[in-house]
């Protein structure tokens, strides 16, 4: 080689050196931490080589950085790393080292059950933990999630962190996957603040253990505390409230925690609920022991929450009306304290409930709409929740309409209408109107209680036909109409008639005519007319009366000639005295009723 060519060498060696220090750190259980330092001189990026066995992976990385953190790490892996720094087509010699796996590691457990979970995890946040201890919590909650298998179908997990006053960071439902909730681990930020811890426990009972966060029925309940300190409320009742509403508690105490407290919180037995460690460095060696204990206290509690609780089956409906209907279920297991059963209309409505004691498997829902179909749901409630729920739903009826409608005793501006009575019914609307052009401005409505069945109706047109509609009232709600026509009367018909002959002893014959007027409808007349006192000029006549509806009588006689008629209306009596004009004459006596009342015998 020509020295001037060993000059140029060593001038690019001078120009491009390494980077220097090479440095790694294990930030978790898949990620590992790889930095140097720049070199000197000019330069435009790194190239970043690192290979395992297998596998073999190279990034460009910009000048400003030093850094890379290499996402899929495995411990039990080597890794060669070279990175060398690139000034357009000329590289720098390569920075190069190694880290070594660890040897014969055992692979992190895995919680392999077919049961899920709900575990909600709270982090002491105040200050005594510090900020740099904060992220070796963060990596043990990374550790303990990669335990489980997580999803929205699967188990689920929440965490709350507090120290003066507690917070939701998020609840069970906000990931639906393992990845989105370790992300959210690592971005959880540190709160500060005093240690509350009783506070904080009722804080997740009452707010992360509910079905709106995503606590599901029938699903085993978890708490994981960790805490730094001894709390500075009393955290034996709330701690107790969650026990008793089914959560198995686990208390996690570090460095100045008081492990007779930590031994309040947590359920029985102590040893697998209660670890308290020295120090947070060493958190990661009680992961492995704290989540096989969780794995299998949730398989105990799925076997024995099927056991003891569950949704009643087996939904009936039965007794159907147009208000009510009667639900029936079979029991769920276990001990029911009370069912709860919830209906609604289906096209949308303020649903109602109706609740009735766990030894109870009937209810009948009422005040309910006609012809409305109705959505029902019946929970188990226990003790600490309610179950999932039993659905049906049901169809009421239409309300019982009104029968036997009929229209009689028509007159000229008068008719009566009567139907049969409704049970149940508030009671009746009645509208009527003309059959004719403007009939709609001239209808009248009627109401009536629920005792009235048959009702006149006045003020009517002569000589026109009426529609009578007739409803049921059940409060503000009416059944379907029914209706009736019939046509008001125009001139006096005969349609009746009674000829009652009378022979008198003086050879005289009197010839009685009684006759009903002013009908289309047959109507009963008076009966049984008799003469008495008989004179030349007079006679007493009497008769049994009509049955119903009577206002008053009229009264016609006519010569037999029909040349002379004289006529009287008279108040319902059944007795009167008639002045005959000649007893030369046989009278014909006409006797019907009349819409008004004359209270003395006058001229008509």
């Amino acid at each position: 080689m020509s020295s001037s060519m060993c000059y140029l060498y060593l001038i690019f060696h001078w120009l491009y050196r390494s980077p220097r220090r090479l440095r790694f750190k294990v930030l978790g259980s898949n990620k590992l931490h790889v930095s140097w330092k720049e070199p000197k001189g000019d330069f435009d990026s790194y190239r970043f080589l690192y290979n395992t066995i297998p596998g073999k992976m190279e990034l460009r990385v910009p000048k400003s950085d030093t850094k890379v953190v290499i996402t899929d790490f495995s411990s039990s892996k080597d890794y060669v790393v070279s990175i060398i720094a690139v000034s357009g087509s000329q590289q720098s010699r390569p920075l190069q080292g190694r880290y070594k796996g660890m040897l014969n590691v055992m692979d992190p457990f895995v919680c392999h059950t077919q049961a899920i979970a709900d575990i909600v995890i709270l982090v002491d946040g105040s200050w005594s933990i510090g900020r740099i201890n904060f992220r070796l919590v963060r990596m043990f909650l990374e550790n303990l999630v990669n335990a489980f298998d997580v999803g929205i179908d699967k188990t689920r997990i929440g965490l709350a962190q507090y120290s003066g006053d507690p917070r939701i960071e998020w609840h069970l439902n906000a990931f639906t996957t393992k990845e989105a909730v370790i992300d959210a681990v690592k971005n959880l930020p540190y709160k500060g603040g005093n240690t509350l811890t009783g506070l904080a426990l009722t804080y997740i009972l009452e707010n992360s253990f509910k079905p709106e966060s995503g606590s599901r029925f029938g699903v085993p309940k978890i708490g994981i505390l960790i805490t730094d300190g001894k709390s500075q409320d009393d955290v034996i009742p709330p701690a107790e409230s969650l026990r008793e509403a089914g959560v198995e508690l686990f208390a996690i105490g570090v460095k100045n925690a008081d492990e007779n407290e930590l031994r309040s919180i947590a359920s029985e037995p102590d040893e697998g609920h209660v670890y308290n460690v020295a120090d947070f460095s060493i958190m990661s060696s009680i992961v492995e022991g704290l989540t096989r204990i969780v794995c299998e206290q949730v398989e105990l509690q799925d076997k024995d929450i099927k056991q003891k609780m569950g949704p009643p089956s087996d939904l009936l409906t039965s007794e159907v009306t147009a208000r009510s209907f009667r639900v029936t279920w079979s029991h769920a297991p276990g001990h029911v304290e009370k069912y709860r059963v919830v209906y609604y209309p289906a096209q949308g409505g303020k649903p109602e409930e109706a609740v009735v004691d766990g030894s109870e498997s009937s209810v009948v829902l009422q005040h309910l709409s006609s012809l409305t179909e109705y959505q029902v749901a019946v929970f188990a409630v226990y003790t600490s929740e309610a179950s999932e729920a039993l659905r049906g739903s049901e169809t009421t009826l239409a309300l019982p309409t009104v029968t036997g409608l009929q229209l009689f005793d028509v007159g000229r501006s008068t008719m009566r209408a009567s139907w049969d009575s409704v049970e149940g019914v508030t009671g009746y609307m009645l509208l009527y109107a003309p059959l004719t052009e403007d009939g709609a401005s001239e209808e009248k409505e009627v109401k009536v209680s629920d005792s009235v069945t048959e009702l006149e109706l006045e003020g009517l047109i002569p000589d026109t036909e009426y529609t009578v509609t007739v409803y049921a009232m059940y409060g503000e709600e009416a059944s379907d109409p029914v209706t009736n026509q019939e046509t008001t009367c125009e001139c006096c018909m005969h349609t009746h008639t009674h000829t009652h002959t009378h022979t008198h002893t003086h050879t005289h014959t009197c010839t009685i005519l009684i006759t009903s007027v002013c009908s289309l409808v047959p109507l009963s007349p008076p009966r049984n007319l008799q003469f008495s006192d008989i004179t030349h000029n007079s006679a007493h006549i009497s008769w049994d009366p009509a049955p119903r509806g009577v206002k008053g009588y009229r009264i016609m006689w006519v010569k037999t000639d029909g040349l002379v008629t004289e006529e009287v209306c008279v108040y319902p009596y059944c007795l009167v005295l008639i002045v005959l004009l000649s007893i030369t004459h046989s009278y014909a006596l006409k006797d019907v009723k009349e819409g008004k009342v004359k209270k003395k015998m006058e001229k008509c």
